[in-house]
């Protein structure tokens, strides 16, 4: 098993390059486990993170239809058609809890107007009913990927904050659900 030290995560901010797991130290004091689905979503997450000052990470959904899970040629597609320029999330969580990295996390993505440059963006698929209003449609395994996502985020961007879209857009249902310890939970 590989024990990796936390405080090796903050390289990047001496201006390294990203780390592979094989470059980590065996040994020190907080230790976690990449053999363990939160720890490897750290490493993912902290081989995607640049040096951008992050001060929020805002969980979405992507509003489409409970049990719809587009691929990433879909997202892309959508992206193109609104006109952007970039992803509207760095990462997407699957209906089967696998992630889809969209945006590379050292660039801002379009998640939240006004937001983008301090904010990592995570979205879940679904969030709308099938009668087409807001509906928290996260599955057991989209749930326990998005908590081990934000967690591993707030280990590497200590400062951060957790935010739901519609926390800092109150015109928005998005995520479809209304509180942030629900993600906790």
């Amino acid at each position: 098993m590989i024990r990796i030290a936390v405080f090796l995560l903050f390289l990047t901010a001496c201006g390294r390059p990203p780390l592979s797991p094989e470059q980590f130290v065996v040994g020190g004091g907080d230790l976690f486990d990449v053999t363990e689905p939160s720890d490897s979503l750290l490493i993912q997450a902290f081989d995607r993170t640049g040096k951008r000052p992050i001060s929020k990470v805002v969980i979405h959904c992507a509003a489409t239809p409970e049990g719809l899970d587009p691929d990433q040629a879909w997202y892309d597609r959508l992206w193109e058609l609104n006109g952007w320029n970039n992803a509207g999330y760095h990462a997407l969580v699957r209906l089967d809890g696998t992630v889809i990295w969209m945006q590379p996390m050292e660039l801002p993505s379009n998640g939240a107007r006004g937001y983008n440059y301090e904010s990592l963006h995570i979205s879940y698929s679904g969030g709308v009913g099938l009668n087409g209003r807001p509906k928290d449609t996260r599955t057991p395994q989209q749930k326990k990927v998005i908590k081990a996502l934000t967690e591993a985020l707030l280990r590497i961007h200590p400062r951060a904050k957790v935010y739901l879209h519609n926390q800092l857009n109150d015109h928005k249902a998005c995520p479809s659900f209304y509180k942030v310890d629900d993600i906790f939970n």
